[in-house]
């Protein structure tokens, strides 16, 4: 099977062609993903995204 019009530019190109499957992340996917900016725990420690991290 030849995928190598679907393999990632870059670092990932070994890792596309030794891989069983390439999945693209779109970075809106990932962006949607994380948690909120600020999250406390149940022992009430408070958790912070750096601030590099919000956008």
């Amino acid at each position: 099977m030849d995928r190598s019009s679907s393999l990632p530019a870059g670092n990932a190109l070994y890792l596309g062609t030794t891989a069983d499957a390439v999945y693209r992340i779109g970075r809106d996917k990932v962006s949607r993903a994380q948690l909120p900016v600020k999250v406390v725990t149940a022992d009430g420690i408070v958790l912070e995204r750096p601030a590099y991290w919000q956008r």
